[in-house]
């Protein structure tokens, strides 16, 4: 019996060490090339509540966004990459709901599109790990939703024969207070094709 348990142990703490251990990172010759924009998808769920007298407000909001139309290419030359020409043609769906002391007054569904030009960027890039980039710059267009004004810090990428997927996950906490708060939180998925 003791024999058996010490064995486990032995044999859990071993596959512990190997699977804690941290593959090597890729180098940046993997994304060395040019690359055109395919698709552009991406959610925003918010919520905002505030208190005024008796009455607590809260607003709460779902967005999802697919794009009809994308292009443009991403150029990785060593620890840069700039973009040239990207876009996207997104259809958003919005839906937005406001409670007044926790009864729904208000539900609205919005569909619409908003063509995005971006412009073209050039910035350093960091491999971390085995699957994360960082920017050391204003980062590739795109990472941050399609009309937002810069760039994420970083993103989660997977390159799988001819394709690579770029993945941002961006979590805000706007305020704070005894009064008021509100957070949001949001993903965009860039799927781009190797030329």
């Amino acid at each position: 019996m003791k024999v058996t348990k010490c064995s486990t142990i032995a044999g859990l703490f071993l596959t512990c060490i190997v699977a804690c251990k941290k593959s090597d990172n890729p180098s940046p010759a993997n994304f060395a090339g040019k690359w055109e924009l395919t698709g552009y998808q991406g959610t925003l769920s918010s919520d905002f509540a505030f208190k005024r007298n008796d009455t607590t407000v809260e607003q709460t909001e779902y967005q999802t966004s697919v794009s009809t139309v994308s292009g443009g290419y991403l150029s990785f030359t060593g620890n840069s990459t700039s973009s040239d020409s990207l876009f996207v043609n997104p259809q958003y769906t919005e839906k937005v709901a406001i409670y007044q002391n926790g009864v729904l007054v208000s539900d609205t569904t919005y569909i619409f599109l908003w063509p995005q030009n971006t412009l073209n960027v050039t910035s350093e890039f960091e491999i971390i790990g085995s699957d994360s980039i960082y920017f050391n710059g204003p980062g590739i267009p795109l990472t941050r939703g399609a009309a937002a004004v810069g760039s994420a810090e970083g993103a989660i990428f997977s390159i799988s024969g001819n394709t690579m997927t770029i993945t941002s996950h961006i979590y805000s906490l706007d305020s704070t207070s005894s009064t008021s708060f509100g957070r949001s939180y949001q993903s965009y998925v860039m799927t781009l094709v190797r030329q």
